[in-house]
């Protein structure tokens, strides 16, 4: 009885062992499944390059995520960081999937390249795949493979290097681990000075230091953001001349810098000032010989306020210069005959430069007025031959009588809009001088003001001018041609002194419409608009050469006036030195010269002149659009016929769609091409606007 009872537990013994082997089976299926892979491990070394597939992996299981119940083939490699450092991965197959398991086809969520740890295989490190930590593949042709490579950061020790797909893979890849020592970046760098004062001449040394200690590459770059000023070189600053000069240092990348400011005193010896009634200084004379000069922001602690008159006056060795931020006044004749200046720099506290202040700098070859000053006074480029580019502010009021005279080099000149007068000779014997845009308010041009230039073929004439001096465009291009407005001062002044001239609000007389161009159905020309068939362009042609006065001969617009002829004497007191007007022989008529009187004109009876019958249009928006090539604008009424010129081609008609017109262009226009928009409709005044793109 007792054997079988002990017989019946021995079975149900077994039995329960059995259950609860098949329920530990069922419970932790994945586990049983991965156990074991780190023993299918292949040893690595570094630097070493290896060759795999995944047709047969070394291992069968599932991923660190235990929910997937995906088989994956596995290639198993073992390898050991000696430093911590960073670990390059290098890839290379023919099937540039084989980089991120980037198939079309299959689920490749755990499919990729994984680094776990050997101290405890459970710890995933680092994961490569489609769409995490991405290896960026590239193709070298000569191979006719795919590579690419990345670099992580690993610490000292023992690691996995997991290579796995969710199904056989038949591409061969080309695997290989490197150590690389860390890099460490500059974060931060200090100066041993944030500050100095020098003397000219004298020298000093900055140094530098860089955090962290152990930054991997600790080399740096210096440089000085005024050179004229202080120089340096690795680390050791030079004064050179007078004014203040940030030197900077940075990291080899740039991503991190520092800064030292220096102040060099200028040499006393070389300037004298005299102290105004404000407590400032104003420079009265300098004396010294450099090349480059920075003029001091103070003199023996008063702030400079003023250059005065003919302070650096035949200063012949001076080739650049900074006039310090605080300076107000340039006086008369300040730097007159510096004829080797080439570079200025002028700061926005300008607001006054006196008359003759840079008279035959004839090296002088660009410039930048401040937006504070308002007038550009007499004489202050005049012979400054290679001057090709000045830029005036809003807010000049007046071009001063011979500013630019004998300005050979200028090119184009586009005044303010703020411009209402041009005084005599402002613009003569400006040789080169092809393109002048004239302001709307401009109301004066006084004598000779663009005599002799004799590239000039055409200008523009703002309807507000009032006064054409005498000889204002005598001597231009041969066939030098005004546009005016029609009934305008500058129509009649034009008519009574035999210059050709054309009505801006018409088309020229050689255009002709687009072979496309319809005209529009609703539109009537007005009675006093119909053309007659042999009716010609009212232009008006200049008079021949035989039909001039021989009484005003004048020499040739590009004969320069000898030096004894430029009012460039240094014996005239500074407040009255001028040059007379007698010394100027290539004009006639300056100086007090008697001045063309407006034509009277006529009283207008024609009905379509009268202003009460006709509505005025607007034009209350006008837009270029370079990338689309294309000009768009509005107007204050709808269904307008608007037509546009470009440059001195043909009117073209532009498409209207309600208030808005828009004209397709079949290249990029040129910087600063003049556009004139002209806008028609029946019952309102002919509109004509010009535009400088």
């Amino acid at each position: 009885m007792r054997k079988s009872r002990k017989k019946v537990g021995k079975s149900v013994l077994s039995v329960a062992l059995v259950i609860a082997l098949l329920f530990s089976m069922l419970i932790i299926p994945e586990e049983t499944k991965a156990a074991g892979w780190p023993d299918a491990a292949k040893e690595l070394t570094l630097g070493s390059t290896i060759t795999g597939s995944i047709k047969s992996g070394d291992f069968t299981g599932v991923t660190e995520d235990k929910s997937c119940s995906y088989s994956y083939y596995w290639n198993v490699y073992r390898f050991t960081m000696p430093e911590t450092g960073l670990l390059n991965i290098h890839l290379e197959s023919q099937n540039k999937a084989f980089m991120n398991y980037e198939s079309s086809y299959g689920n490749s969520k755990y499919s990729g390249f994984a680094i776990f740890s050997a101290e405890n295989p459970d710890t995933l490190i680092w994961r490569s795949r489609s769409a995490e930590n991405k290896i960026n593949s590239e193709y070298s042709a000569a191979r006719e493979m795919y590579y690419g490579a990345t670099d992580i950061s690993l610490d000292k020790g023992v690691y996995y290097f997991i290579v796995r797909y969710y199904h056989t893979y038949d591409n061969p890849y080309y695997l290989t681990l490197s150590y690389k020592e860390p890099v460490y970046s500059v974060t931060s760098l200090n100066l041993n000075k944030s500050k100095m004062t020098l003397n000219v001449g004298d020298t000093q040394t900055i140094q530098a230091s860089v955090v962290p200690d152990n930054a991997t590459i600790k080399d740096v770059t210096w440089k000085s953001t005024a050179p004229s000023v202080a120089t340096v070189e690795n680390g050791v600053v030079k004064a050179v001349s007078a004014g203040t000069a940030s030197i900077i240092v940075s990291s080899l990348d740039g991503a991190v810098s520092a800064a030292c400011e220096v102040t060099v005193n200028p040499l006393l010896e070389d300037y004298e000032y005299k102290v105004l009634e404000d407590g400032t200084a104003e420079i009265t004379r300098y004396m010294g010989t450099a090349k480059e000069v920075a003029i001091p922001a103070k003199l023996e602690g008063k702030s400079v306020s003023a250059i005065g008159s003919r302070a650096f006056q035949n200063s012949d060795a001076l080739e650049t210069l900074k006039i310090p931020d605080g300076v107000e006044k340039i006086g008369t004749f300040a730097f007159q005959n510096c004829s080797c200046l080439t570079g200025l720099d002028l700061p926005d506290s300008v607001t006054e430069i006196g008359d003759y202040a840079f008279q035959n700098c004839n090296s002088l070859t660009s410039l930048t007025i401040p937006q504070s000053v308002n007038v550009v006074g007499n004489g202050v480029f005049q012979n400054c031959y290679q001057l090709a580019s000045v830029s005036l502010p809003n807010g000049i009021e007046e071009i001063g009588s011979y500013a630019f005279q004998n300005c050979s080099s200028l090119k184009s000149m586009n005044l303010p809009d703020t411009v209402s007068i041009i005084r005599n000779a402002a613009f003569s014997a400006c040789s080169s001088l092809e393109q002048v845009s004239l302001p709307n308010r401009l109301k004066s041009i006084e004598n000779s003001a663009f005599y002799g230039c004799s590239s000039l073929a055409e200008v523009d004439i703002p309807e507000a001018v009032e006064r054409i001096g005498e000889l204002a465009f005598e001597q231009c291009a041969k066939d030098f041609k005004m546009n005016v407005v029609k009934g305008s001062y500058a129509a009649d002044y034009a008519e009574s002194n035999g210059l050709s001239y054309a009505y801006m609000e018409d088309p020229d007389a050689t255009e002709k419409p687009d072979a496309t161009e319809k005209p529009d159905a609703t539109e009537k020309p007005d009675a006093t608009e119909k053309p007659d068939v042999t009716e010609k362009p009212d232009v008006t042609e200049k008079p021949g050469a035989t039909e001039r006065p021989s009484t005003t001969e004048r020499p040739s617009a590009t004969e320069r006036p000898s030096a004894t002829e430029m009012p460039t004497s240094t014996n005239e007191p500074a407040t009255t030195q001028k040059p007379a007007a007698s010394t100027n022989p290539s004009i006639t008529g300056q100086g007090g010269g008697s001045v063309v009187n407006p034509p009277q004109q006529p009283e207008r009876t024609d009905v379509s002149e009268k202003p009460s019958l006709f509505k005025k249009l607007k034009l209350s928006s006008f837009k270029y659009n370079r990338k689309a090539k294309k000009i768009t604008g509005k107007l204050s009424v709808s269904k307008a016929t608007v037509r546009i010129k470009i440059g001195k081609g043909s009117y073209k008609k532009t498409k209207m769609k309600g208030k808005i017109f828009s004209l397709k262009l079949s290249a990029p226009l040129k910087k600063k091409t003049k556009v004139t928009v002209q806008v028609t409709k029946k019952g309102y005044k002919k509109l004509t606007k010009t535009y400088r793109i």
